[in-house]
């Protein structure tokens, strides 16, 4: 997800996109640690995702 694609969207979708993500990386770390999921560079995908969403929801609230 790119910053650009997080500009037109809504507090509330940010906030809804926030709690996917971090469900996603929870879900993430343990198909990592249980062998089932073998690509490890998505969980540091998905935490700059969320990096990103926060730093724009800071940007929102100012």
């Amino acid at each position: 997800m790119k910053a650009s694609e997080l500009q037109d969207k809504t507090k509330e979708e940010l906030i809804q996109l926030l709690r996917n993500k971090q469900i996603e990386l929870v879900k993430t770390r343990f198909a990592v640690a249980n062998r089932q999921e073998r690509n490890y560079k998505k969980i540091s995908v998905i935490r700059k995702d969320i990096a990103r969403i926060k730093t724009r929801l800071k940007a929102v609230k100012n």
